[in-house]
C-alpha cells in the first residue's frame, strides 16, 4: 500500500509538520485528527531534516540545484524530448522518469495547452455563473 512506500519529510516547525499531516491525510485519503498522521508518518529526524535545510548541508544544495538546472532545461524546451539526447538516459533507475517526458513530449507546447485548457474551463465557469444570475 501507499501508506508502507511513502516518505514524507518535514522540518521541526510546528507549522510545516501540520501541514505535512495535512498533506498526507488527503493524499492517502485517512480519516481522523492530524496528530496520529503525523506521528506514524511524516519524518522530522536529522537526515529529513538534512535534506529540506540546504544551509546545513552544501552538498544537498549543489546537487538540488543541479537537478533543478537538468529539469528546467527538458522543461524549456520547445521541441519533443528525445531519449538519445536526454541527459537523464545513463541512469537506468530513471527511466520511470524518461517515460513521463516522453509522454509529455513537447514541454512547452503542453504549457500551452494546458494554459488554453484552464482559460476555456474559467471561461465556461463565468458564463455558467451568469447564465444562473440571469436566471435568477
Amino acid at each position: 500500500s501507499y501508506r508502507h512506500d511513502l516518505k514524507i519529510y518535514s522540518s521541526d516547525e510546528g507549522r510545516v509538520q501540520t501541514t505535512a499531516a495535512a498533506f498526507t491525510k488527503s493524499f492517502l485519503a485517512l480519516e481522523g485528527e492530524l496528530t496520529p498522521i503525523l506521528v506514524s508518518l511524516v519524518s522530522k529526524d536529522q537526515l529529513a531534516h538534512s535534506m529540506l535545510d540546504p544551509s546545513g548541508v552544501k552538498l544537498s544544495k549543489t546537487i538540488q540545484d543541479e537537478v533543478k538546472d537538468t529539469i528546467r532545461t527538458i522543461l524549456s524546451r520547445d521541441q519533443e524530448y528525445e531519449k538519445s539526447e536526454g541527459e537523464l538516459k545513463q541512469v537506468s533507475d530513471l527511466r520511470p522518469l524518461h517515460d513521463a517526458i516522453k509522454a509529455i513530449g513537447n514541454p512547452t507546447a503542453k504549457l500551452l495547452q494546458l494554459r488554453n485548457n484552464i482559460k476555456n474551463l474559467i471561461d465556461e465557469i463565468n458564463s455558467h455563473i451568469e447564465l444562473q444570475a440571469s436566471d435568477t
